[in-house]
């Protein structure tokens, strides 16, 4: 192919028209294939003439836990382990202590309280819960609010074997299976010479 501007237009207005059959295709099939398959699950896919062409497998997602509601799991852990929430205000880093206690004493309508989980309370809390695919509390509770637990949808990836490409090939110039990958059928009479590809009484 040369790089003037008509060769790279037809090559590219070719390739957009066979990717906008393809990729909706792909995408199809990768569902459909999502749907059939169990996780960890390996399919092999053969040709023909049983060559092994390449594989197609699910993916096992692991649980995945996250606080989706801050203030209603900080309040749930201010309520049930208050040792595992930090309190505290925040004005001026170097006067903390000296202002806060002051104005708790003269001011305390202008203290704001703040409150948070303890980072290594948070860490273990989602760490229980991934484990146990639910929300789960530090003391095995099951009815923590603000915490979420999901588990993604596992992925189908395609593996083709290095030694299937001039087996796919020789496939898809003969016209035994078609660009969707479906085999097509052999007409009555005919067979396919592998070496032109074209057919033959």
């Amino acid at each position: 192919m040369t790089d003037d501007p008509k060769s790279l237009a037809l090559a590219m207005v070719v390739l957009k028209f066979v990717a906008d059959k393809i990729n909706p295709a792909v995408r199809e099939l990768r569902a459909k294939a999502g749907a059939a398959l169990d996780a960890r699950d390996r399919v092999t896919a053969l040709g023909p003439g049983g060559e092994v062409l390449g594989t197609i497998t699910k993916s096992a997602p692991k649980p995945v836990a996250e606080v989706t509601d801050v203030e209603a799991f900080t309040a749930w852990m201010d309520a049930h382990w208050p040792d595992r929430v930090e309190h505290g205000a925040t004005i001026v880093p170097s006067m903390m202590d000296t202002a806060i206690a002051a104005l708790r004493t003269y001011a305390p309508h202008v203290l704001r309280h703040h409150q948070a989980v303890l980072p290594w309370a948070l860490a273990e809390v989602l760490r229980t819960s991934e484990a146990a695919k639910q929300p789960v509390g530090p003391g095995g509770e099951l009815d923590v609010p603000g915490v979420t637990v999901t588990t993604a949808t596992g992925t189908v990836s395609t593996r083709i074997d290095a030694e299937a490409l001039p087996v796919l090939a020789e496939l898809l110039a003969s016209g035994k299976v078609r660009l969707d990958g479906t085999l097509r059928p052999e007409l009555p009479g005919v067979r396919h010479d592998p070496g032109t590809g074209q057919g033959t009484a």
